[in-house]
């Protein structure tokens, strides 16, 4: 998942949706993006990595905490998804 339309798509199926401050949300997929191209994956931008696949995996977006995360804060850490 690395294009806007499938963050989009996505939050929809799940009851949330995208943040509502395109510039935002657009930054956020060029962070994703500018990850992938860094380390292989689409890792979080608010979440720090430890160079270890096994212990990082849990942040490639939508990382693991981010249904929690936009359930107790109204968004997920990094701010793409909202509710």
């Amino acid at each position: 998942m690395e294009e806007f339309e499938d963050f989009a798509e996505y939050a929809k199926e799940k009851g949330f949706e995208i943040n509502p401050n395109k510039h935002l949300a657009k930054e956020i997929v060029a962070k994703l993006k500018e990850n992938k191209e860094k380390f292989g994956y689409c890792y979080c931008p608010s979440k720090e990595l430890t160079g270890s696949y096994e212990k990082d995996k849990k942040n490639i977006c939508p990382c693991e905490t981010h249904e929690e995360e936009i359930h107790t804060q109204g968004h997920c850490d990094c701010e793409l998804f909202v509710i």
